[in-house]
């Protein structure tokens, strides 16, 4: 039984032998086809790009508790703002904002409820006198029974409010004396004077004593007679009370705009956050959740997803591009590698350049290098849209520039159309300075633009972008011939150069074959002319011409104008 076993064993081996020994032919068939291999490159080139981007990109988690030291330094791996440092500076200021405002006039309003106040007021204060005057006999009060009624009254009116004991005593007797005709009139009168004011005029503990003085102008108002003036001036001037309030809505506005005012505290990128063993407290809890440092796994994905989708839109963008209008280099698949490798050459570079916190740094990155190869290489349509999609991804990798995306969309443009006509190698010297030149100016204007006032940090970017000018440049030059070489493209440079009489070829047929020389000549000339007729590539058409019949230099006789009396060998 367990040799049947052992033998059911080996049979399964040999059969997953089997089928991967199937499998790999399976999989070269697969690769053979043209298609398929294109496939693999755009999946590679995705994946690539994501795993360049994400790099500082997607934080790493780190694992803290609140209280607990921290096992290790933690620095920003990117600049933030201090959320915490931020809301306490605009909390201040808005408190000050606050402070200074409310004593002025124009943050405070008449109260909603100041008309009411003023009703219960005026009814509370009638009341009191109503019970007095109803407790009264037919006889008139002795001397001291009015006294002492007074003091009542007044100490009643002092529980509604304070100021009833300054109101002269003169005044509360008249108002208990005075007939129930005569006490309707001024009862009527100063309920409906005393909410008017209350509910109309501003009132401040400050107006108060002025308003007494001018109460005059609201007891003509209503038809009261010259002896009703006196108490009902009286009971006004002890009821008057400041009814305003603030004004909310605007010293909202006030607070808000003071937080506005507030520059953002920021922790810029490598500042130090907690040292090795330092108590991690509740602050530094909340700048690493800004950071996404720690409880981030969401924001992890959130953000790789993010940047996948950013590549997959990228390369998008690029594989349409081809489609719809350079579909010739989809079909020549060393044309297609070149350009994937220059991309990918660039970005990585760019992101190795951007890791450091050297902001100078980031102006160094070789980006017009591919704008060159590209238009020398491919042609100037492919390499300006190269540039494009390259500015934005350099931007992005350099935590997201804004200021990085324009100097090398502008610096990459630049480098396109001064290579875009070059007829000799000694020209890249002149496009290397022309380069450098709107480098220095495009630093200086951007850094400008975008907020630097630091005269020596502007200057020190505006050098090393002139400087990045002829370095890209010398680059391209550099590489150029290696590139043509390992993907078998011949430049317009290339081509002109073996157009070149000086050539040893060239002198060699002038030498041997002098009227064959002289034919070529004359072939590349009209050969040229036609191909200007009708668009095509005159240089390559040229360079053919006068290259045609150099095989009569070596086998003369394999020619069959050169065949005479004798056989086609």
């Amino acid at each position: 039984m367990v040799r049947k076993q052992r033998h059911s064993s080996w049979q399964s081996v040999f059969k997953r032998i089997g089928e991967k020994e199937k499998l790999l032919p399976r999989l070269r068939n697969v690769f053979l086809e043209k298609v398929n291999r294109q496939r693999a490159l755009m999946a590679v080139s995705f994946l690539v790009m994501v795993a360049i981007l994400q790099i500082n990109l997607v934080p790493q988690t780190i694992e803290l508790e609140l209280g607990k030291p921290s096992p290790k330094e933690v620095r920003a791996p990117r600049t933030v703002i201090n959320a915490v440092k931020t809301e306490e500076l605009q909390e201040e200021a808005a408190a000050k904002a606050l402070e200074e405002a409310l004593p002025k006039p124009e943050f405070q309003i008449i109260s909603a409820q100041a008309r009411n106040q003023a009703v219960a007021l005026v009814s509370g204060v009638f009341a009191v006198f109503d019970s007095a005057r109803g407790g009264r006999g037919e006889e008139p009060p002795t001397e001291r029974e009015l006294e002492h009624q007074v003091q009542r009254v007044r100490a009643e009116l002092v529980v509604l409010k304070e100021e009833f004991a300054a109101m002269p005593p003169e005044e509360i007797k008249a108002l208990l004396l005075m007939g129930d005709e005569d006490y309707d009139r001024v009862k009527k009168g100063v309920r409906q004077i005393f909410p008017a004011i209350q509910a109309d005029e501003r009132i401040s503990p400050e107006r108060i004593d002025e308003l007494k003085k001018d109460l005059d102008r609201f007891l003509l108002t209503y038809p009261l007679l010259p002896q009703d003036h006196e108490p009902a001036r009286a009971l006004l001037s002890a009821m008057l009370f400041p009814n305003l309030v603030p004004d909310q809505a605007k010293l909202r506005q006030v607070q808000e705009e003071a937080r506005k005012r507030v520059t953002a505290v920021t922790i810029e990128k490598g500042s130090l956050i907690l040292r090795e063993g330092e108590i991690v407290t509740s602050e530094h809890i909340r700048i690493l959740r800004d950071l996404a440092l720690i409880d981030n796994q969401g924001n992890r994905l959130l953000i790789f997803f993010s940047l996948a989708l950013f590549s997959l839109f990228i390369l998008g963008i690029g594989f349409f591009y081809l489609y719809r209008f350079h579909r010739k280099i989809l079909q020549e698949e060393n044309l297609l590698y070149l350009l994937t490798l220059v991309i990918l050459v660039v970005l990585a570079t760019a992101k190795i350049m951007s890791l450091p916190d050297i902001s100078e740094l980031r102006y160094l990155i070789p980006l017009p290098f591919a704008g060159v190869i590209l238009t020398i290489l491919l042609n100037p349509q492919v390499a300006w849209v190269a540039n494009a999609l390259l500015s934005l991804m350099t931007g992005v990798v350099a935590d997201f520039n804004l200021s990085l995306t324009v100097f090398y969309f502008i610096s990459g443009t630049i480098s396109i159309y001064s290579v875009s006509n070059i007829t000799q190698r000694k020209e890249m010297i002149r496009t290397g300075g022309v380069l450098a030149g709107v480098n220095f100016c495009a630093a200086v204007t951007l850094g400008l633009l975008f907020g630097e006032r630091n005269f020596l940090n502007l200057l020190s970017i505006a050098m090393v972008g002139g400087f990045n000018g002829i370095f890209s440049i010398a680059l391209a030059n550099g590489f150029l011939p290696f590139l043509e070489q390992l993907f078998r493209v011949t430049s317009a440079l290339s081509l002109l150069e073996l157009a070149n009489p000086n050539m040893p070829l060239l002198k060699r047929l002038l030498i041997e074959a002098p009227g064959t020389y002289h034919h070529s000549i004359i072939m590349g000339n009209l050969a040229e002319a036609a191909a200007d007729a009708i668009g095509a590539d005159s240089i390559l058409v040229r360079v053919g011409a006068y290259y045609h019949d150099i095989g009569k230099l070596q086998r003369p006789y394999f020619f069959v104008e050169n065949q005479i009396a004798q056989d086609n060998p």
